[in-house]
């Protein structure tokens, strides 16, 4: 290490005028680059060998200082500086960190290393008025971490971990002194408040995300104080049409958004009309700055004690934004009118916006899904925003979800607005699209099951022969979707189906589903929904087929998720068309193979499933096949202790660890030229599981089924019980049995 050591001080060292070229250069020459991956290596070695890198630690820090005041904020000095603050911030954190206890020399970081490069450069303002998105995703979002900035307000961060109070003393004196140049000469001294702003920022968060905000701030200083002297003003004075210093205006906002959760309650509500009225300033980080802060804001939560429960609130919710909920929508939508550009962030506020105010934005439906489609049928055109696209089809599916269950004519009027887009999306193949729409329409389609007088509109049958085009289902990311729709349309109107052939159809499609380990849980939703739907005569001639696929994918491809979600399907199969018609189909393919899975597969792994809906159906299902004709005599009778007993697990909520052999690695198996991307939406999830047995209590039925069965048997329960179940089992069952004279 000492010869690689004394190399990289010598390289640190070195200069050269003609091989560094000009400091207008936007690109690090070589050296620069050489002294920036030293840097790097030098940073590797004190997280990783602290002790053996040691010796050498003084050294590399007199080096690396030198070169962070000797390198000026021209932009090619960038990666120097990144680099070196980093490797002094990872000293700073280590348990070398007594080098810096010196005030001295955290005087001489604060004034040489972390002023210096907080400062806002003519690089800077040029990125706020030129590339402003690009400019909100390293301020605001902090998707550059190699960025000047955010490199030295790291390096304050940590030198608090262990100089809280003298760190926090010093810098706070350079605040001062910077907010009181502002003072003295705004015009002129404007980015003195603006590092002012940013080191405050630093020296305030403890914890938190950028997700929840600060969680925990410092002790040694008063954000709300500085809140309301400094970033209150800011806020309250500024007008859409007048904004002397706009990037004052933003690191405002961005302080508020930030700092949300520690804004009193009395506050917020003059935060968020000053948010509403930036969103009208034609500065794009200004009204995109302004709608995050309105979105954050919308988030924030306090826990509220009642009794002897706690809740968490909505500081922010629905009753506070009523009263200003047309103006905030009707700015918002400004943002997002033709010939506006696609601005993800705005998009995103419209969809919290909703969220919050759930039915009451009922009033507005027109307006809300008018420039909703407007919105879409422009970015049809040219779907070139990913997040933006994504925001705006989450929104529909919000409303579809907030108000669709309101009722049927909230509903009919949602699809009498939806359809025609929806219609020409898929007719145009607009396959960035497509997942979406199918999302959002079996989003729909599952609100026609709780309305059982009003029939199915017809746009949704016409609909049903093209999804069920073999080609279509290559497209990976269009699977989820079509699934779920055909998943409604057979619980609302099997009898199309039947009537207009298309039974084999879906067969076709559960077997290529069944054949891939990415979507074989979908095979599987699918062929439950027939089991549920389809009377057993009409399935009667394809149980077999239907078996054999499920048996050979056991057998050839067994993983966990597959395991699983079989079991559900062969106990919504027991309950639905009897144990003794499943046990017919399986010897048909081969002898006692039921008995086999039951031995091999059922009582070893289902006690593994996790999801609670599904060890609900298995235990329904696990009690229907116990309790039938075929388990009175052996060879399934040998099993009956051993499956009561998993069966009680499950009511109980004991669970195994995973026992399943098999590959867990997810095949691709679609063609790169097919495969879109699917993205779920949040607000048209409809649920993992959806309960096949929502009215069964799985403990009762458990008990009528052993009562129904003791009568037949006399006898044979009791003696069952006491040989082969378990005690704490055996106390379990006893209280299930009280359920069936309650």
């Amino acid at each position: 290490m000492n010869q690689w050591m004394n190399a990289f001080l010598s390289f640190l060292s070195f200069e050269n005028a003609q091989i560094e070229g000009s400091i207008d250069d936007l690109e690090p020459s070589c050296v620069d680059k050489l002294h920036a991956v030293i840097l790097e290596v030098c940073d590797l070695y004190e997280r990783k060998y602290e002790e053996e890198f040691r010796p050498y630690l003084q050294n590399i820090i007199s080096a690396c200082w030198s070169l962070l005041v000797k390198r000026g904020s021209a932009p090619k000095y960038d990666l120097i500086a990144t680099r070196g603050i980093a490797f002094l911030t990872t000293v700073s954190k280590s348990p070398d960190f007594g080098l810096f206890q010196d005030v001295a020399i955290l005087q001489q970081i604060c004034e040489k290393i972390v002023i210096p490069n907080v400062e806002l450069r003519d690089e800077d303002e040029e990125l706020f008025e030129d590339n402003p998105l690009e400019y909100i995703r390293r301020d605001m979002e902090g998707s550059d971490a190699e960025s000047r900035r955010r490199s030295a307000v790291e390096l304050v961060k940590g030198l608090l971990i262990k100089f809280e109070e003298p760190v926090t003393k010093t810098f706070s004196a350079y605040v001062n002194s910077m907010l009181t140049q502002y003072a003295s000469n705004p015009s002129v001294n404007w980015k003195s408040k603006d590092s002012a702003v940013y080191i405050v920022t630093a020296l305030g968060w403890k914890s938190g995300t950028q997700t929840s905000g600060a969680t925990e701030t410092s002790r040694l200083v008063d954000i709300v104080d500085f809140f309301k002297s400094q970033i209150a003003p800011e806020l309250i004075s500024a007008s859409s049409n007048s904004i002397p210093f706009p990037v004052l205006i933003a690191d405002a906002i961005r302080f508020t958004t930030l700092f949300r959760n520690q804004i009193p309650t009395e506050l917020l509500l003059q935060v968020v009309n000053c948010c509403q009225t930036l969103l009208a300033c034609p500065i794009v980080v200004i009204h995109s700055y302004a709608a995050i802060c309105i979105e954050r804001l919308l988030t924030v939560k306090d826990q509220v004690t009642e009794g002897v429960t706690q809740r968490y609130v909505l500081r922010f919710g629905q009753v506070q934004l009523l009263p200003i909920l047309p103006s905030v929508l009707a700015s918002l939508f400004a943002l997002i009118a033709p010939g506006k550009p696609e601005n993800e962030y705005v998009m995103r506020c419209v969809l919290r916006v909703i969220v919050t105010s759930q039915t009451s934005i009922a009033p507005q439906l027109s307006l809300v899904i008018g420039a909703l489609k407007s919105a879409l049928e422009r970015a049809c055109s040219n779907p070139a925003n990913p997040r933006y696209n994504h925001y705006l089809f989450d929104s529909i599916a919000c409303l579809v979800k907030v108000l669709g269950p309101m009722s049927v004519e909230m509903l009919s009027k949602l699809e009498e607005l939806l359809f025609g887009t929806f219609q020409i999306i898929l007719a145009n193949d607009i396959v960035e699209f497509g997942p979406y729409v199918l999302q959002i329409l079996a989003q729909m389609l599952s609100l026609h099951l709780k309305q059982h007088e009003k029939p199915l509109p017809n746009e949704y049958t016409i609909l049903l022969p093209a999804l069920l085009t073999p080609t279509l289902w290559d497209r990976s990311g269009y699977i989820p979707g079509m699934v779920q729709y055909l998943d409604s349309f057979i619980r609302k109107n099997v009898s199309v189906i039947l009537s207009s052939n298309q039974l084999i159809p879906i067969l076709g499609i559960f077997q290529k589903l069944i054949a891939s380990k990415a979507h074989d849980h979908y095979g599987l939703s699918l062929i439950s929904a027939l089991v549920q739907c389809v009377p057993l005569d009409t399935m009667k001639p394809y149980l077999i087929d239907i078996l054999k696929v499920l048996v050979i994918r056991l057998q050839t491809g067994k993983t966990v998720k597959y395991t699983q979600k079989l079991l559900c399907f062969l106990s919504i199969f027991v309950v639905h068309y009897g144990t003794e018609v499943l046990a017919s189909s399986l010897d048909s393919i081969q002898p006692q193979l039921l008995l086999l899975i039951i031995q091999q597969v059922w009582i070893k792994d289902v006690v593994s499933i996790g999801n609670f809906i599904d060890r609900k159906c298995c235990a329904i299902g696990s009690a229907s096949l116990l309790t039938s004709k075929i388990f009175i005599s052996e060879p399934y009778s040998n099993c009956f202790g051993v499956l009561l007993n998993v069966t009680i697990a499950l009511l109980e909520g004991i669970q195994s660890a995973v026992g399943v052999d098999g590959s867990e690695n997810e095949e691709i198996d679609v063609n790169s030229d097919n495969a879109v991307a699917y993205s779920q939406l949040a607000h048209a999830l409809q649920g993992k599981s959806r309960d096949p047995f929502p009215q069964v209590d799985a403990r009762k039925h458990l008990a009528q089924c052993l009562s129904q069965w003791s009568l037949a048997n006399p006898g044979k329960l009791e003696e069952i019980v006491k040989n082969s179940v378990e005690p704490a089992a055996q106390q379990a069952l006893q209280n299930y049995m009280t359920l069936t004279t309650s």
